[in-house]
């Protein structure tokens, strides 16, 4: 994508959580180099300025481009938050860190290095903006504590929206509100248990059964919120099925780049959507990779939606005792998007013929015959 977005004239910098690696450095409590690659500068994009992952996970600093803002000398001795009884207890770790940094001071840093960006580019940007938050830890600013019914998590949510919004009144201030695509999204759901939903009354992943990591649509199927005032109408829906891997063609087609990586990469436009053609269907495919790697994938056909095995995949709890349970999970999205009806069962030839679209789309892909 910086390759596409450079030979289109845009300056591309990143803000944020990077969490796909530098080439000598693991992290989780390693040393720091003062001097690293592999980072987004290395990838491409003209400036990057943010966190090598995790907000959880040591070493603790900032990075500026390739170099360590200030580099994690310190044995920090890791924090726990709030709810003893919490999943994870929205800790982080103990390790290095750097004299300076403070957690809680992450999230309006980077909101302030995102400002300064926008602020100061002058030919048309792309800013890939990472907030680590509201991954744990929950790390609240004192102002925003108790703002919430749903406890911590709901307040450091609540600072993520004043972040963005922060973001939007700087294209305000710059002028060019307009004409700037913004694209607000996030990677994947909740860590929200039952005891979590019972206690506030408040389901994070709205009517979709899971959390992070599931193959059940509240693992994966995520809000994507789009503001363009000068081409998308305010207050539309659009129900097509889209993946983040769309994002580069739709770009591509923004800017009229002939595009030419279409013939080895899986993204499809959906700038049509945007235009207002809110039928228009972008993907009818879709297949899904749960949080344990070794346990295959999920696939989605239009309403359709294939599980070929028992449990949710992930982070959810489930009784693997439980006896007479069907050898897969197959639900009609049009019908039941809470996935509470599983017709395995009932279906079996359906689930046959899933299966079959599931190790041919695999198939494809493995040979690099089918471009999508």
């Amino acid at each position: 994508m910086p390759k596409l977005l450079k030979r289109n004239g845009y300056n591309i910098g990143m803000v944020g959580k990077w969490h796909l690696g530098f080439d000598d450095f693991k992290g989780k409590g390693g040393t720091a180099k003062q001097t690293m690659t592999g980072d987004p500068v290395d990838k491409g994009f003209d400036e990057f300025f943010g966190l090598w992952g995790s907000l959880d996970l040591p070493p603790y600093f900032y990075i500026k481009n390739r170099q360590a803002v200030e580099r994690p000398t310190l044995d920090g001795k890791g924090k726990h938050y709030f709810m003893k009884d919490r999943f994870y207890n929205g800790n982080w770790l103990p390790g290095k860190i750097a004299p300076h940094f403070k957690h809680v001071e992450v999230t309006p840093r980077l909101t302030v290095e995102a400002i300064k960006y926008v602020d100061k580019s002058e030919k048309p940007f792309f800013l890939y903006f990472t907030l680590p938050s509201p991954h744990v830890p929950w790390v609240p600013m004192e102002k925003f504590k108790g703002k919430s019914p749903i406890g911590v998590y709901g307040d450091y949510a609540m600072q993520v929206d004043h972040s963005i919004g922060q973001v939007l009144q700087a294209l305000d201030k710059n002028g060019i509100t307009k004409n700037t695509l913004v694209i607000f999204t996030s990677d994947n759901g909740p860590v929200w248990h039952k005891r979590d939903r019972i206690k506030y009354n408040h389901s994070s992943a709205s009517i979709y059964r899971g959390m992070k990591g599931d193959f059940l649509e509240g693992g994966y199927r995520m809000p994507f919120i789009v503001r363009w005032p000068s081409m998308v109408r305010p207050k539309r829906v659009s129900e097509s099925m889209i993946c983040f891997t769309d994002l580069m063609a739709t770009f591509a087609e923004i800017m009229g780049d002939e595009f030419p990586e279409a013939a080895t990469t899986d993204s499809r436009s959906f700038l049509p959507v945007m235009k207002g053609d809110l039928a228009y269907e972008v993907r009818d495919t879709l297949i899904v990779q749960g949080n344990n790697r070794n346990r295959g994938q999920a696939f989605r056909h239009k309403n359709w939606k294939l599980i070929p095995f028992k449990g949710p995949g992930g982070f959810t709890h489930w009784d693997r005792k439980q006896k007479n349970l069907p050898d897969g999970q197959l639900y009609n999205l049009g019908k039941d998007p809470s996935e509470q009806n599983n017709l395995w069962n009932q279906m079996p030839r359906k689930a046959k013929a899933l299966r079959s679209m599931l190790e041919a789309e695999k198939a494809n892909k493995k040979n690099d015959k089918d471009p999508s």
